[in-house]
C-alpha cells in the first residue's frame, strides 16, 4: 500500500487520508481532523500518532482506535494478532486490542 494525507479542500475536515494498493487502485479515501506528527503503514492497519495519542484505521477505512496512549509511544507497529498493536516508549512495551 502506499498513502497521502492532503489538505482537504471539499469537505468540513482539514485533511484526507487517501490510501492506495501499489497498482494505483484506490483502497479508501477519509476526511480527517486529527493533528498527528508521526504516519505509518504497518500490515493491513494505517497508523497516524502524536505523542499522546493515536488513530489507526484498517484498509477498508474503519477507524479501529482512537485515544490517549498513557506513555510516550516511540513506535506503534500492528501486533502478532489480528487486531492487536505494539506500542513501545523509551522503557516500556506494550499490546493493545482494537475495536
Amino acid at each position: 500500500y502506499a498513502g497521502m494525507i492532503v489538505q482537504n479542500t471539499m469537505g468540513s475536515a482539514a485533511y484526507r487520508l487517501d490510501v492506495y494498493q501499489l497498482t494505483g487502485d484506490l483502497v479508501f479515501s477519509r476526511e480527517l481532523d486529527y493533528q498527528y506528527q508521526d504516519v505509518r503503514l504497518s500490515g493491513d492497519l494505517v497508523i497516524l500518532s502524536d505523542d499522546t495519542s493515536c488513530k489507526i484505521f484498517n484498509m477498508h477505512g474503519v477507524e479501529k482506535f482512537s485515544g490517549d496512549i498513557d506513555t510516550g509511544a516511540d513506535i506503534i507497529v500492528a501486533g502478532k494478532y489480528p487486531d492487536t498493536l505494539i506500542i513501545t516508549g523509551q522503557q516500556t512495551m506494550k499490546e493493545i486490542k482494537l475495536k
